[in-house]
C-alpha cells in the first residue's frame, strides 16, 4: 500500500536518525561473531564508523539512502502484509470454519429453524447496574 492510499500519514525519519540506526546495525553485525568465539567483522565496524561519522558531521549526505530505505520499507510492507494475512487465513481461519461446518457447530444460533415460534432468547439473569464494569 502506498502512503498516498493510506489514511494514516507516513513520514520518513531524519537522515541523522537513519545514520545512527545503520551504525548500530553494523556494530551489532561486526560484533556478533564474538558470541560464538569467532573473529570480529572489521568491514562491518568500518561501515558503522562511516555511518556514524556521516550522521554526526554531514547528515544531509544520508538523505538519499534514507529515502531509498523508506521506500524499500513501504514496498516490503505492501508485499509482506497481504502474504502473511493470506497465510493466516488459509492456515487458521479457513480450517476452523471447515471444522465447525463439519461438526455442525453453530454457537451464534444462525441456522434457521422452521419449527421455532420465535428466535427470542430469554434472559437467565436480571439486568445488573453498569457501575464498576472493570
Amino acid at each position: 500500500m502506498s502512503p498516498e492510499a493510506s489514511h494514516i500519514p507516513v513520514k520518513s525519519g531524519s537522515p541523522r536518525g537513519f545514520g545512527f540506526v545503520m551504525c548500530g546495525f553494523f556494530v551489532l553485525l561486526g560484533l556478533y561473531p564474538l558470541t560464538a568465539g569467532g573473529a570480529l567483522r572489521w568491514w562491518a565496524l568500518v561501515v558503522a564508523a562511516v555511518f556514524l561519522l556521516l550522521a554526526v558531521v554531514r547528515p544531509s549526505l544520508l538523505a538519499g539512502p534514507n529515502r531509498l530505505w523508506f521506500r524499500l520499507g513501504l514496498v516490503l510492507g505492501a508485499v509482506v502484509a497481504p502474504v502473511v494475512m493470506g497465510v493466516v487465513y488459509f492456515l487458521v481461519i479457513l480450517p476452523m470454519g471447515l471444522m465447525r461446518r463439519l461438526f455442525k457447530r453453530d454457537p451464534l444460533g444462525m441456522q434457521p429453524d422452521a419449527g421455532a415460534a420465535s428466535y427470542w432468547v430469554e434472559r437467565e439473569q436480571s439486568p445488573q447496574p453498569m457501575r464498576n464494569q472493570f
